[in-house]
C-alpha cells in the first residue's frame, strides 16, 4: 500500500486512478427532515436495507467506510463479522463470489479523526487484500 506525508505530490494521473476506484453512498435515501441533526425513522433504516445489498451486489466493493456509529448499528446483518485488532469487520457477500469487508468510523460532523480513522482504513484494505487475491 503506498504510504503517503503530507509533502508528497500525487500526479493527476495518480489521483485520477483514486478517484475511479471509490465509490460514495448515502445510506438513507430520502430526507430525514427539515432541519440538522434529525435522526431517520425506524421506517427509513427498514427501506434501506434492501438498496443496500442491491448496491453492493451491483458494484462490487472490497471495502465499505461506514461514517457513524447509529448507520453501523443499522446495517443489515452481515454474513460473518471478524472482531480483529479491536475492530469489528463486517464481512458481506456481494454476490459474486467475492467479499466486502466493513467497518466504522466516526462521522464526519461528530468528531471524526485522521489518527483513528487511519489504522481502521488500513485494516479494512489489508482484509479485502488477503480475501478478494487471485489464486
Amino acid at each position: 500500500m503506498l504510504q503517503l506525508s503530507k509533502e508528497d505530490y500525487l500526479s493527476d494521473e495518480y489521483r485520477a486512478q483514486f478517484w475511479n476506484s471509490i465509490s460514495f453512498y448515502n445510506y438513507i435515501q430520502e430526507f430525514v427532515g427539515d432541519g440538522p441533526r434529525q435522526r431517520p425513522s425506524y421506517d427509513l433504516w427498514e427501506k434501506s436495507r434492501q438498496a443496500f445489498v442491491e448496491t453492493i451486489n451491483q458494484m462490487q466493493p472490497q471495502v465499505c467506510l461506514v461514517f457513524g456509529y447509529e448507520l453501523w448499528e443499522n446495517l443489515p446483518s452481515p454474513e460473518n463479522e471478524i472482531n480483529s485488532n479491536g475492530y469489528l469487520t463486517y464481512v458481506y457477500d456481494t454476490g459474486a463470489g467475492n467479499k466486502m469487508f466493513a467497518g466504522c468510523v466516526a462521522h464526519p460532523s461528530g468528531g471524526l479523526s485522521y489518527s483513528e480513522a487511519h489504522p481502521r482504513i488500513t485494516a479494512l484494505m489489508n482484509m479485502a487484500k488477503l480475501a478478494n487475491r487471485p489464486t
